[in-house]
């Protein structure tokens, strides 16, 4: 904000940081989990190891809290004065 960003421009920023890293985490842990489906259905009860529904709904959630997470501070960023943080720094 000092340079001349908005506060939209702060959180946009930070929610798509946010939201690739938490894309690249769904993504790799999902795969993961998938070759290890075999040994999760010992884990499972009730679910099958392959059921759509499970998977996107696990995603979602994950996604949903990393943004959460993201976000929430970069609203707390853009709302501080610049003059203010770079006097405390």
């Amino acid at each position: 904000m000092a340079l001349g960003a908005r506060p939209g421009q702060i959180v946009r920023m930070v929610a798509s940081g946010v939201g690739k890293i938490a894309v690249a985490g769904i993504v790799s842990g999902s795969l993961a989990a998938f070759f290890l489906a075999r040994y999760a259905r010992s884990l499972l009860y009730g679910v099958t190891e392959r059921e759509p529904v499970t998977w996107v709904a696990g995603a979602l959630v994950l996604c949903l809290a990393a943004l959460a997470a993201g976000v929430a501070p970069a609203l707390k960023a853009a709302r501080i004065d610049p003059a203010t943080a770079l006097r405390s720094e």
